[in-house]
């Protein structure tokens, strides 16, 4: 499964892009940086959108228009 770049909405501190494969991922990821970063407003914190950005790709064959190049 390719990285993906995906942009989450939190309630309480605005936006945050993250890289992972799958937005469970991406959503687990920004929930550690909070937990990492001891920050515990957890209605703050909750994710309330994901939106994909960018797929990763490395063939030009299957240009979506979402392209990450890593």
């Amino acid at each position: 499964m390719k990285n993906k770049l995906y942009k989450l909405t939190t309630k309480g501190f605005g936006d945050y892009w993250v890289v992972a494969k799958h937005p469970t991922q991406a959503e687990e990821k920004l929930y550690k940086f909070f937990d990492d970063a001891d920050i515990k407003m957890a209605s703050d914190r909750n994710v309330v959108n994901i939106k994909l950005i960018a797929i990763e790709h490395d063939d030009i064959r299957f240009i979506t228009g979402y392209n990450l190049l890593t």
